[in-house]
């Protein structure tokens, strides 16, 4: 009997922080009204929350009648949160409050070699900067390029990350942190998650986000969460096969369509240009013709039409987001080519758009995701 009673104590307590969280200051009266809760049950759970300091009394009601009530508040400063997005060539660190508002934002250039303490000094550092102790984080989401099998540690459909050490990685990082909790996620899902959060696709619950950045992939939400597949690996695009000509006789860790669009290439001169001044896209891409002979424009934008014809083809989502330098730059450029032939090949058309977030993609879907994981437990590690 003890143990239903508790059980249902903690699922009351998680509901009255959820309507607080989301609903604002509210008073116990509204809780009991809105809830459906007696209120007994209001005042011995409010209690019990204010002692644990995750609620916290301030402000009076508007009420006519009798004593003014007390308004109760959604502590939204007893946990912290960090997200790391672990580029190839960039550790982007973020770190906000429980209620997602951000407290720090910083990115460093990783190179090469070490990266398990570049990762960890970040983490810490992000902390340090946002005045807050490592003691009140409660989780930390870092992002990745490829999967992390977490059975077997390995680290797969990564290609790219040549240059960097990942061996042993993640379970050293989980090891420094136990205390936490932590998760890793493909880094394309994160960009998904953030664009949902804080980007343009805030009021879709089914969304196909495609990178054209090193690699090219995607990530796919269904009814606002991530649609992951049998191994993890849904949204892998990169591993299309356009045509009957590339067909492999054996497997290779780049994509099929990875090799059609050289988009390594293709970004590193597009950032090379801009280093050097050039921002107009229109001359960068016609360079890019001149310098890659293989990559004529006009087949590179059937190729990225095709990616997203076929994408949508299978998903039917109600929109897809374009992010990635190349992917960016190409779109931009090419909006209303790459909408004609979308329209002229599948029934329903999603509305296609760039991102609107940038760099901070990534690293904003770690922190979404890892609000998510922390409030299903943060009534536990509050009594711990």
């Amino acid at each position: 009997m003890k143990k239903d009673s508790t059980f249902l104590s903690t699922i009351n307590k998680n509901s009255i922080l959820e309507f607080l969280r989301i609903n604002g200051p509210s008073s116990r009266a509204d809780l009991a009204r809105k809830l459906n809760l007696s209120f007994p049950a209001v005042s011995s759970n409010v209690k019990a929350l204010l002692d644990m300091d995750l609620i916290h009394e301030g402000g009076e009601g508007n009420n006519v009648l009798g004593r003014k009530s007390t308004f109760l508040i959604f502590n939204a400063n007893r946990f912290y949160l960090i997200g790391v997005d672990m580029g190839r060539s960039h550790i982007r660190t973020m770190c906000s409050n429980i209620a997602g508002e951000i407290k720090y934002y910083k990115s460093i250039k990783s190179g090469k070699g070490d990266i398990f303490h570049a990762i960890l000094s970040q983490i810490k550092t992000a902390a340090v900067e946002a005045g807050i102790a490592m003691e009140s984080v409660i989780c930390i989401g870092i992002g990745i390029p490829g999967i992390y099998d977490e059975k077997t540690h390995a680290h797969l459909l990564a290609p790219f990350l040549d240059d960097l050490e990942t061996k042993d990685l993640f379970p050293r990082l989980k090891n420094s942190f136990t205390d936490k909790i932590m998760f890793f996620e493909n880094s394309v899902n994160l960009g998904a998650v953030g664009e949902r959060w804080k980007g343009c696709a805030q009021d879709y619950d089914n969304v196909v986000y495609m990178e054209f950045a090193v690699g090219i992939g995607a990530a796919i939400l269904h009814k606002g969460k991530i649609l992951y597949g049998a191994n993890g690996a849904a949204g892998e695009i990169g591993y299309m096969a356009m045509e009957s000509s590339i067909l492999r006789s054996k497997f290779e860790n780049e994509g099929a369509l990875e090799k059609l669009i050289p988009s390594r290439l293709i970004r590193q001169y597009i950032d090379e240009r801009i280093k050097e001044g050039e921002t107009d896209l229109g001359i960068i891409m016609d360079d890019i013709q001149k310098e890659y002979h293989s990559c004529g424009i006009e087949q590179l934008l059937k190729y990225f039409a095709m990616a997203i014809i076929n994408t949508a083809a299978v998903i039917n989502p109600e929109i897809v987001v374009i992010s990635g330098r190349l992917g960016t730059a190409i779109f931009s450029l090419y909006e209303k080519e790459i909408n004609h032939l979308v329209v002229s090949h599948i029934p329903f058309p999603p509305l296609i758009t760039c991102s609107i977030l940038e760099e901070k993609g990534n690293v904003l879907g770690a922190i979404a995701l890892a609000q998510e994981y922390a409030i299903r437990d943060y009534i536990n590690l509050a009594s711990n």
